[in-house]
């Protein structure tokens, strides 16, 4: 790992994010624990990534949802009313889109707050 203190916001983004190995981790919490304006970016980082994922969990809907709009997808398909698109796609692009939007809102908040 390169200095984390000069890439302290990328660094929490990446771990928050699940991206970072198990020695990136243990690195990154070293030097948290040790310096205390990179533990207050890290703090308010992961509280804000934390309240977006309540937000988002909030309005997730409810079980079935994505089954319900994948059949309405090849309903207009075969009706002729969409363009194809392979059925593995169209059923992975809602969690992408919203793991896509979360790190996003995480990426701009962390930007934000500099």
């Amino acid at each position: 790992m390169k200095d984390i203190h000069a890439g302290i916001e990328e660094y929490v983004a990446a771990s928050i994010a699940g991206m970072l190995s198990a020695e990136e981790e243990q690195e990154l919490r070293d030097h948290v624990a040790a310096c205390p304006a990179c533990r207050a970016v890290s703090d308010e980082s992961r509280k804000v990534a934390d309240l977006l994922t309540s937000a988002l969990a909030a309005g997730r809907p409810g079980a079935g949802f994505e089954e319900k709009m994948a059949m309405k997808v090849d309903k207009k398909i075969d009706e002729g009313g969409v363009a194809a698109a392979p059925a593995r796609r169209r059923r992975f692009l809602v969690p992408a889109a919203a793991a896509a939007a979360l790190l996003i809102a995480v990426g701009v908040v962390i930007a934000v707050s500099d």
